[in-house]
């Protein structure tokens, strides 16, 4: 990786590279992707703190798990992307465009792009289990040795990843439990009605399901865990899976303030508030999305891949040339089924039809004014694909 050939940034100063992308997350990587599908000739640098070439998220909770399987590469050898890997970035001055590396080296670039994408929130009270996250191949890795070591697991934490490895978990014959604190599963994902269709999924393949229930203490025993519940139940369990959300995770960033809950809090063109050649994008970002006139914070990996199609026509553009419309929708592959969730991530107040489709699949649609503006399916895949086109399609009627 040669930074000893400087390129000059707008201003007229020196710049080690014209975009330094931070995470090579899907969303990193597709902006690279996308900049150079639009013919950009400048350099652009992709830095990760993981010592593995970029690949895919999806597969660790599912494949990498069952089968062992690599993970899908995401660059390949043509891509003309700089790749700088087992590096972080610990602080960055977006006034300046400078980046301190955690090795001591500092990098200046006309545009910067954050997709640090998000680290799982971790419980102190679980740290005497000993649990598990799932964020990196090598988790993945960790994960898939214990499961073939182990004949129960409990699996703190109800959202799509814990439920995925619950799925799998089974799958490789184990005796799964499922403890979630929420009213229903996968929360803030989910409304009520379909995350009871999710729920008796699991349960009609053995799964244990525990909703309003959480760890009140843990009891190491032996080789094995003593969990007691906060329902006084107590399950002993060879190994311990959390999965209970996560949080955005970006350097020091000097010329910026803002939340850490929100992410990294960018306009409707993905810019970082107050930076115009300063970007953010994936998990880690909090962006006004004008097609629902509010801030939105979304983990999934399509809203990832759309913002970074947006990233990179602006800064081809030089100017706010796209906005990121997003229609959210994300879905998860459990025992064989699909559940899939499109549209308005809040449906409060909104009215709920309940139908069975053609295929034998179940459907939740979501209308305000006689409007769709949401829905839910599980192997409904047709109706979901029919749906989403359709709020695509409408008109983005807010101001930004």
């Amino acid at each position: 990786m040669n930074t000893e050939q400087h390129r000059s940034g707008p201003s007229g100063t020196e710049h080690d590279t014209d975009v330094l992308i931070v995470g090579a997350s899907v969303a990193g990587v597709r902006v690279a992707q996308a900049l150079r599908a639009r013919e950009f000739s400048g350099r652009i640098l992709l830095l990760d703190r993981e010592n593995h070439d970029p690949y895919d998220k999806p597969p660790l909770s599912k494949e990498a798990l069952r089968t062992g399987a690599g993970p899908t590469r995401l660059l390949g050898p043509d891509s003309d992307v700089d790749l700088m890997l087992d590096v972080d970035v610990t602080s960055i001055d977006l006034r300046t465009g400078t980046a301190r590396l955690s090795d001591g080296r500092v990098l200046t670039a006309t545009h910067i792009v954050l997709a640090t994408g998000s680290d799982p929130r971790k419980l102190d009270t679980l740290d005497q289990a000993h649990p598990h996250y799932l964020r990196t191949i090598d988790e993945a890795n960790r994960l898939k040795q214990a499961l073939s070591r182990s004949h129960t697991v409990a699996v703190i934490g109800g959202g799509f990843i814990g439920l995925e490895v619950a799925s799998t978990a089974h799958a490789l014959g184990l005796s799964v439990t499922v403890i979630e604190g929420s009213t229903h599963l996968a929360s803030r994902a989910l409304p009520a009605g379909p995350a009871q269709l999710v729920a008796d999924l699991h349960r009609r393949h053995g799964v244990d399901v525990w909703v309003q229930t959480t760890v009140a203490e843990v009891l190491p025993v032996d080789d094995s865990v003593r969990l007691r519940l906060s329902n006084d139940r107590e399950i002993t369990t060879d190994l311990v899976v959390a999965g209970v959300g996560a949080r955005p995770r970006y350097p020091e960033l000097i010329g910026t303030e803002f939340p850490s809950s929100r992410g990294v809090v960018c306009d409707h063109a993905m810019r970082i508030v107050g930076h115009k050649r300063m970007y953010a994008v994936g998990d880690v970002a909090g962006w006004l999305n004008p097609r629902y006139g509010r801030y939105m914070r979304l983990e999934t990996w399509t809203s990832a891949r759309e913002q970074a199609v947006v990233v990179a026509n602006n800064i081809v553009a030089g100017e706010a040339v796209s906005v990121a419309s997003v229609v959210p929708y994300v879905w998860s592959d459990q025992f064989g089924s699909r559940l899939q969730i499109v549209g308005d991530d809040d449906v409060s107040g909104a009215a709920v039809e309940r139908t069975t489709t053609r295929g034998g699949g179940h459907l939740f649609t979501y209308t305000r004014r006689d409007q769709v503006v949401a829905a839910a399916g599980l192997d409904a895949q047709v109706d979901i694909a029919r749906i989403r086109q359709q709020l695509v399609n409408q008109s983005v009627r807010h101001q930004y």
